[in-house]
């Protein structure tokens, strides 16, 4: 058993980000139960939605390299770097593609409906970003989680 917890701590730099990925997604499926009252397994890889997973994965990543390796090292800086990258791309790139597919899918539904087209409007996905909202609770999410999972394995076997 001993050996298995030594395991578990070497590997925090990898299982602690997963780990919060995998947490935050599944409490985005629920909340996403909770509002539309069905679960749908397909929403675990979706992208937008509350919280962004994503940015709870990079801001777990900085915070593990932070507290393993310091302001000063590469390991934290190519992290938080990386981080505002990908928050970034959230919040810009990915938010206005959400509503260039809204647009997109509002013009082929009215082709659709004049019998001008055969594409299905309803095959086009719009929630693709997130909204400043979505990644500060992901940013939350990911800063609280990595230090309760990192205090967590850091005391096991005490």
């Amino acid at each position: 058993m001993k050996e298995f917890i030594l395991l578990l701590q070497k590997g925090q730099l990898f299982l602690i980000p997963l780990s919060v990925l995998i947490i935050t997604q599944t409490i985005k499926v629920l909340l996403e139960l909770k509002q539309h009252q069905k679960l749908k397994l397909a929403h675990l890889g979706h992208y937008g939605g509350m919280p962004s997973a994503h940015t709870a994965l990079f801001v777990s990543l900085s915070t593990i390299m932070l507290i393993n390796f310091g302001w000063f090292s590469p390991y934290f800086a190519i992290a938080i770097i990386i981080c505002a990258i990908m928050v970034r791309d959230a919040l810009g790139i990915r938010h206005h593609l959400g509503n260039h597919g809204l647009i997109l899918k509002s013009l082929i539904k009215d082709l659709y409906q004049r019998k001008h087209t055969t594409i299905k409007h309803d095959e086009i996905i719009t929630r693709l970003g997130h909204t400043p909202w979505q990644v500060t609770i992901g940013a939350l999410f990911g800063f609280t989680l990595t230090l309760i999972l990192y205090s967590f394995l850091n005391n096991l076997g005490q």
